[in-house]
C-alpha cells in the first residue's frame, strides 16, 4: 500500500502523519515539534527527523503559512515563519529528502481536507477560516479553490479593523484576534508569562467563570464574529468552517454563533434588512480540527500527481 507523509508547519509547532490515498491515517506523528522560525538549517533538520520517523513513503505533502505558489513551490511571504520568505521550499526539500514534495498554503490545505473527506464534500461554495498564531482563510468558489492572482486570497488576518487616527498603528485582525494574541491579552491581564498559558488553560478559566477572562473573551469573540460577517457578505457561501486548535472547543463554536445572532439583530436594526443570513452560512468547525492542514497537504499531493 502506497502511503504519503503530511506535514503541517504552524507558527508554533509542526504536526504530521502518514496517510493512504483515501485519507485514512496509517501512522500518527509521535509528537508535535516546535517550529524553528529563525534558522533554516534547523527547519530542514526537523523535517528530516520526521521523515526518518515516518518513512518510507511515496511522497510528502507540505502545508505552510503565507503566500505560496503551489505550482513552483516558491514562498513569497512566509507569514509567521520569516525564514520561509522568498524561498523555494519545494526545491530545497526535494533536494534534501530525495523525494517528491508538494507545497500549499496552510489554510488552503485545511479547506482541501474539508472538501475531500470533511464537512464540505457536497459544497460548491464555502469558506474556511483558521485561527492560530495568525488568522488565515481559504475560499472555494464555483467548485474550485481560489488562489488569487498573487496567491494571497483568503488572508483574512490582514483585514484592517481600525485606524481612525493616522498617528496610531494599524489594527489588523492578526494583531487583535488571533488565538495567540488572545492568550497574550489574558496573560497581560493576569500578570503572567504568556508562555505559561495556552488555549486549553484559557478555556479552563472561561469554564470556571473567571470574570476578567470572560470580559476579554467576549471582546475577542466579537472581533471574530465581525470578520465572519464581513467574509460572509462578500462570498455568501453555503458553509463557513472554522479551523485551528480552538475549533475543538465546543463552547467556542456555540458562543460564536450566539455572537453572530447578536450582530444580526444589530444589523437588522441598522439597515432594515429582515433576513438572518448568518444562519444560511452554516457556521461550524472543520471536521479534522487541528489535523486539517496535514490531511489537506496529502490531498494536494494526490491531486497534483494525479494519483
Amino acid at each position: 500500500m502506497n502511503t504519503y507523509l503530511g506535514i503541517d508547519v504552524g507558527g508554533t509547532s509542526i504536526k504530521y502523519g502518514v496517510y493512504d490515498k483515501y485519507g485514512n491515517e496509517v501512522k500518527k506523528g509521535k509528537d508535535k515539534i516546535r517550529t524553528p522560525k529563525y534558522d533554516m538549517s534547523k527547519f530542514i533538520k526537523s523535517i528530516k527527523l520526521i521523515m526518518d520517523e515516518c518513512g518510507p513513503v511515496e511522497g510528502v505533502g507540505l502545508s505552510v503559512p503565507g503566500c505560496v505558489n503551489p505550482n513552483s513551490g516558491y514562498i513569497q511571504d512566509g507569514g509567521s515563519i520569516r525564514i520561509l520568505d522568498k524561498v523555494n521550499i519545494k526545491y530545497i526539500l526535494e533536494k534534501e529528502l530525495e523525494i517528491k514534495v508538494e507545497v500549499e498554503n496552510d489554510a488552503n490545505c485545511a479547506l482541501l481536507a474539508e472538501k475531500w473527506i470533511g464537512n464540505a464534500t457536497e459544497c460548491s461554495n464555502f469558506v474556511c477560516i483558521t485561527l492560530g498564531t495568525g488568522i488565515g482563510g481559504a475560499l472555494y468558489i464555483n467548485n474550485g479553490l481560489v488562489s488569487g492572482n498573487n496567491y494571497f486570497s483568503g488572508e483574512f488576518g490582514y483585514m484592517i479593523l481600525d485606524n481612525i487616527h493616522e498617528k496610531y498603528r494599524l489594527k489588523t485582525l492578526n494583531k487583535t484576534s488571533s488565538t495567540v494574541s488572545f492568550v497574550r491579552e489574558i496573560a497581560n491581564k493576569k500578570g503572567v508569562n504568556s508562555r505559561s498559558l495556552d488555549g486549553v488553560s484559557v478555556f479552563d478559566m472561561i469554564q470556571n467563570k473567571d470574570d476578567e477572562v470572560l470580559e476579554l473573551y467576549k471582546m475577542w469573540i466579537r472581533r471574530i464574529a465581525i470578520c465572519i460577517y464581513n467574509v460572509g457578505f462578500i462570498v455568501d457561501p453555503e458553509k463557513i468552517l472554522i479551523g485551528g486548535g480552538i475549533s475543538n472547543q465546543p463552547i467556542f463554536i456555540e458562543d460564536l454563533k450566539s455572537e453572530m445572532k447578536r450582530l444580526s439583530i444589530e444589523l437588522i436594526k441598522e439597515t432594515g434588512k429582515i433576513e438572518n443570513l448568518y444562519k444560511k452560512w452554516n457556521i461550524g468547525p472543520c471536521k479534522f480540527f487541528n489535523d486539517s492542514g496535514q490531511i489537506g497537504a496529502i490531498y494536494n499531493y494526490i491531486v497534483r500527481n494525479e494519483i
